[in-house]
């Protein structure tokens, strides 16, 4: 149960034995003590009882402060503080609320135990403050150490716990995560190994589709064992040998695609072509029977009129073929009858050219025969008639005897008969008929046998025409030379020969085009198909030179077959593939879904971390790796030539492993951020650890300063008990020396500035006995202080100015020679001395009136002492005289010294007598009023100073509290 302590009552015990000494309760002393010592003997006493009483007092006011300010202290700032049943000073961890750390930053006291103090107050809560520091500094202690082995710790050690305990958990987690991945690769090998074959079959079918070989198997197959010899050669060797590495049977079934798309396009139009092939030569038979063949040539001079008017090939050139065999038979025709009968064309091939041609050949014969004897009369055939010059040349006219006109006329008739254009005969007649129109007309001539013979012209004549037809039939096969020939009849029967033949020429080409253009066109000519590369693909185009209905008919039908045969192989292997891509996309869709299955369990684990560190660390940046879960690849054909997802390529299960990689990077950067080096926690755990150090260390500062400055306090209030006894001592002596002194201004109403006297003043303050003297003797002895200060400062004043007029004497003035002006300047020199002479005058005259002298600056009461002296001086010793000069007088220095020696007592003596004698003197007034009123103060009232303070230590409550003690409680 709390005790409260009544300080009154302590106090009052412990003056019980003091008390009995104090003068106020002791007899009195006996009457041979004079008042005055009595007094100084009863202030003593109280002085040494109150010290008394003063240092018991203190002693145990800092006990019960100490007691009373630790309860305090210790229940507010101490660390076992509660308040509403919780911890003052203890919070949970941020982070981790479970555990308990001290407050950041603890209610520190401030400005506590600066310095030494003498009140009992701070003193006891230096001490106090000390043992809150103290506690404070086991409480940090305790939160600092980690090597706490309690079941539920605090501080550091709990935050290290926590610490350490998500660490491993992270660790636990990553490590799952690595299972995770093994697992996952574990998964991706059985996968690869289960589908190893259906890829290999499904690249092999791929290859064989579309090429592109690898392996040395692929680059040696042969892709003609897939296909009949027929078809093989459809598709021909290269396209085959190049299809196993270019295109595969789907390149082949690519290219085959328009040769197909041909032959089914001939087949459905194969009986309009043969149609237009027909009808291509019966517009040509029909142009023929109109025109005749000359129309053919008139009308295809060249190939591109051919091209004109024939869309194929293969007609133009049968036409162009017959065409150039008709030009060539023609031209050999032309050119044997042109031999035979050079002055005989053949008749252009109209539509009248068979008839009027057969008409000519019945009488060819007759012609040609009358034209050679013609010309073999005439002179042109040689050998056999005179030339017509010749004969023109040997007319001659008897009964004229060649003169006249006549043979000339004759000469030009015949000439023109026989030149002319007409038969033999005609010719004949006509020459017959000139003899009735010129008589006797002859021509000689010699003959073969060297003859000499004269006949007419008719007779010479009509006996060529003879030898003329006997040449006609005579044959030169035997002759020599170029004479060797057949008769001219034999050529005759040769040209008739080939007339006949030109004649059946025209009249059989029409027949033989058409047949030559049917028989190759539509029959092939009854040549068999060739066989071979492109061999048929070349025989279906239209536009072909050896395009023919036969042939392009059968290769229509062997390459349609063959294209069935190349589709069903491309579709075999595609439905093969098909179907194994299927399988192969369903294993993949298995694994993805079998991952991601294992991945959710594992994400579940690892969400519930990511959330416990954020619901921990609120504001961390704990984000999942985004898009984490497996996703089946897009369909692609890829380097396999079928749908497959990923295209077959295997790659995307790595997908999952290295983006939980990426988690598990993300979840170590993360979690590092919390409990790494410079994690968030860590940071926290050393800035909790810094901060309880820090306060730790302010504490123990604080422990260790208020113990040193707690032991300097009680040895500063110890020694200051023991100087104040010894002061109280000297203060009461001094109290009653005082009041003797202050008596003596009673009894001498005109006090001087004697020794006694003057440091009244002093003597009370530097004893500290004006605590006992009352206001009213203080008062008085501090004005006469006042005036005794005064007093010495016009004494020394005047030493100074003595002093001054010594060094004046002696060091100025010893050079008798020195002007006035030197004068002036030296005292400048030596005693800052301003002044100025007036004009015309010399110092010596003027310096009886000092202030005449100033130069603006007033003079000071030593330099006009000084002067005043100097001019009693000038004035006994030489009016008007320089300065020196008058001084001197030229004595010696000693005699100089001596005499200043003189004037400085009597000038001393001087002044006092002014200074106290004089009945006007101020000070002498202030020091009489002085005496008159210590006759109204009574010096022992001092007396009840130190009765009051007894009085008002046990008078009331209020009182003690003023002292700082009246509310302290146990």
């Amino acid at each position: 149960m709390e005790k409260k302590l009544n300080l009154r009552k302590v106090i009052a015990t412990l003056c019980i034995s003091t008390l009995v000494d104090l003068p106020f309760v002791m007899a009195e002393e006996k009457e041979t003590l004079s008042e005055d010592e009595r007094l100084s003997k009863n202030i003593e006493r109280i002085g040494n009882g109150a010290l008394n009483i003063w240092k018991t007092y203190n002693d145990n006011k800092v006990q019960i402060l100490q007691m009373e300010n630790n309860a305090n202290l210790l229940a507010k700032l101490g660390p076992g503080c509660m308040q509403n049943g919780r911890p003052c000073h203890l919070t949970p961890a941020k982070y981790f609320p479970e555990c308990t750390i001290t407050n950041s930053l603890v209610n520190f006291p401030q400005n506590m135990c600066e310095s030494p103090s003498m009140d009992p107050g701070q003193v006891g809560m230096m001490s106090s403050y000390k043992q809150v520091a103290q506690n404070w500094v086991n409480q940090f202690d305790h939160m600092l150490n980690l090597g706490q082995n309690s079941s539920i710790p605090v501080g550091l050690k709990c935050l290290e716990d926590k610490k350490l305990a998500l660490g491993q958990q992270l660790k636990n987690t990553i490590n799952s995560l690595t299972a995770l991945q093994n697992q996952l690769k574990r998964d991706q090998q059985i996968f690869r190994e289960n589908n190893k074959a259906i890829l290999s079959d499904i690249e092999k079918n791929n290859s064989e589709l579309f090429g592109g070989a690898q392996s040395n198997a692929e680059k040696t197959r042969n892709l003609s064992n897939y296909f009949s010899p027929n078809c093989q050669n459809v598709i021909g060797t290269q396209a085959l040998q190049e299809g196993s590495t270019k295109g595969g049977l789907t390149g082949i079934l690519q290219n085959m695609t328009p040769v197909n798309r041909d032959a089914g396009n001939f087949l459905q139009n194969k009986n309009a072509i043969e149609a237009d092939i027909r009808r291509a030569v019966e517009k040509m038979n029909s142009k023929t029977r109109e025109d005749g063949l000359i129309s053919l040539s008139e009308a295809y001079p060249d190939q591109q009129s051919l091209e004109k008017e024939f869309k194929y090939p293969s007609v133009r050139d049968a036409i162009s073929e017959k065409l150039k065999e008709f030009k060539a038979t023609s031209a050999r025709i032309a050119t044997q009858l042109k031999e035979i009968q050079p002055g005989y064309s053949l008749p252009a091939m109209d539509k009248n050219f068979s008839i009027d041609t057969e008409e000519f050949i019945s009488g060819a014969k007759d012609y040609f025969k009358k034209e050679y004897i013609n010309e073999c009369v005439t002179g042109k055939e040689s050998g056999v008639a005179l030339p017509l010059e010749k004969v023109l040349g040997a007319l001659s006219q008897k009964s004229t005897g060649n003169g006249g006109t006549a043979r000339d006329k004759y000469r030009a008739a015949l000439k023109a008969i026989v030149e002319s254009d007409t038969t033999i005969d005609d010719k004949l007649a006509r020459i017959k008929g000139l003899e009735s129109l010129y008589s006797d007309i002859t021509i000689t001539y010699q003959n073969n046998q060297a003859q000499r013979v004269t006949q007419t012209p008719y007779d010479l004549y009509m006996q060529t025409v003879a030898a003329c037809e006997q040449k006609y039939t005579q044959n030169n096969m035997f002759a020599t030379g170029s004479a060797r020939s057949v008769s001219q009849q034999k050529k005759v029967d040769r040209a008739v020969n080939l007339i006949r033949d030109y004649k059946n020429l025209n009249d059989t080409f029409t027949a033989k085009l058409s047949a030559a253009i049917t028989e190759k066109v539509l029959s092939c000519s009854g040549e068999a198909k060739k066989t071979g590369n492109k061999a048929c693909t070349e025989a279906i185009k239209t536009d072909s030179p050896n395009f023919c209905i036969a042939h392009a008919n059968e290769c229509a039908g062997e390459i349609q077959a063959c294209f069935i045969e190349a589709d069903k192989q491309v579709k075999v292997r595609e439905q093969k593939n098909q179907l194994l891509s299927k399988k192969y996309n369903e294993n993949v869709a298995q694994v993805v879904a079998r991952s991601n299955q294992l991945y959710q369990q594992q994400q579940t684990t690892v969400q519930a971390l990511v959330g416990y560190l954020q619901q921990r660390f609120p504001g961390t940046q704990f984000e999942l790796p985004k898009d984490m879960y497996l996703e089946a690849p897009s369909l692609a054909k890829g380097k396999f030539g079928v749908d497959l997802l990923g295209g077959g390529d295997q790659k995307f299960l790595e997908e999952l492993p290295n983006k939980i990689d990426k988690f598990k990077e993300m979840l170590t950067s993360q979690t590092d951020s919390i409990i790494g080096d410079n994690g968030l926690f860590v940071d926290y755990i050393n800035k909790q650890k810094q901060a309880m150090e820090e306060q730790k260390q302010k504490w123990a500062g604080l422990a260790d300063k208020c113990d040193g400055v707690y032991k300097n306090s009680m040895a500063q209030i110890n020694e200051m008990n023991q100087k104040a006894a010894e002061a109280e001592a000297k203060a009461t002596a001094a109290a009653g020396q005082f009041c003797k002194k202050f008596g003596a201004l009673k009894k001498n109403p005109l006090p001087n500035c004697s020794k006694s006297l003057s440091d009244l003043y002093e003597n009370v303050g530097k004893a500290g006995a004006e605590a006992y003297v009352n206001d009213g003797a203080l008062e008085v002895a501090g004005t006469l202080k006042d005036m005794c200060d005064e007093h010495q400062a016009e004494i020394s004043e005047a030493k100074k100015a003595v002093k001054e007029s010594k060094i004046a004497y002696v060091d100025l003035c010893t050079q008798v020679k020195l002007s006035d002006e030197e004068f002036i300047a030296a005292l400048k020199n030596k005693m800052g001395l301003e002044i100025k002479i007036p004009e015309g005058k010399k110092l010596s005259e003027v310096i009886s009136n000092p202030d005449d002298l100033s130069a603006g600056k007033p003079l000071t009461t030593a330099q006009k002492s000084f002067l005043s002296k100097l001019s009693k001086q000038i004035t006994s010793d030489g009016a008007g005289k320089p300065i020196c000069e008058a001084t001197a007088s030229g004595d010696e220095k000693g005699s100089v010294n001596a005499r200043y020696a003189d004037a400085e007592k009597s000038l001393e003596s001087v002044i006092n007598e002014a200074k106290l004698a004089s009945s006007s003197n101020p000070i002498q007034d202030k020091l009489r009023r002085i005496g008159e009123e210590s006759k109204k103060i009574e010096c022992d009232a001092t007396a009840d100073n130190g009765r009051n303070f007894f009085k008002d230590l046990f008078s009331t409550p209020t009182s003690l509290q003023k002292l700082g003690v009246g509310s302290l409680s146990q």
